[in-house]
């Protein structure tokens, strides 16, 4: 049953990202508004890592699902790729590097400020005692 309320909780932040996007027709996909949405409810601790934890444990499990319908569309579309197939391999081979580089930096600072913040509250805690 938690996994339904996880569900639920996920869907709702991504549909309001949807509903703001639509709303003020700003240049972002309501998807990446509502993963902004979700990365800062966790934040402010709205949301804990374990609120979330069977659903997103689940996805991890079965991601291999998701490239299914585009490497078949792939596949039947193949003789248009093979004409481009060098400049796509490129373009593959630097974005990934890219979002290595992104996902390194993003991990980094939110780390960052979620250790100083633990940090700061141990040497609160420390002062007490």
């Amino acid at each position: 049953m938690k996994i339904f309320k996880e569900l639920i909780i996920i869907i709702g932040i991504f549909l309001a990202g949807e509903l703001i996007a639509g709303y003020l027709s700003v240049p972002f996909f309501g998807s990446v508004l509502g993963m902004f949405a979700l990365v800062t409810l966790m934040f402010l601790k709205v949301f804990k890592e374990s609120d979330l934890e069977q659903l997103t444990g689940f996805f991890d499990e079965n991601m291999s699902l998701f490239f299914i319908p585009p490497a078949v569309e792939i596949i039947k579309i193949f003789d248009i790729v093979r004409d481009n197939l060098w400049q796509i391999l490129v373009i593959i081979f630097v974005t990934t590097i890219l979002t290595f580089m992104a996902t390194y930096f993003s991990a980094a600072l939110l780390m960052k400020l979620f250790y100083n913040e633990k940090d700061k509250e141990g040497e609160n805690n420390a002062d007490i005692a």
